[in-house]
């Protein structure tokens, strides 16, 4: 078995990463179940895509 020595930039690094998915994994689901509500406030806001 195989153990891994892991410095400080490698530990924080990987906080680092934990921290960053989290924030994905709280808001991703959320935008996805209140997506139609995003849509009609991105629309009655008039912004108009130029083609």
């Amino acid at each position: 078995m195989k153990v891994f020595k892991m410095n400080s930039e490698k530990t924080k690094d990987f906080f680092t990463r934990i921290l960053i998915s989290s924030v994905f994994i709280y808001t991703v689901p959320v935008k996805i179940i209140n997506f139609e509500r995003i849509v009609q406030t991105i629309s009655t806001k008039k912004i108009f895509l130029y083609q």
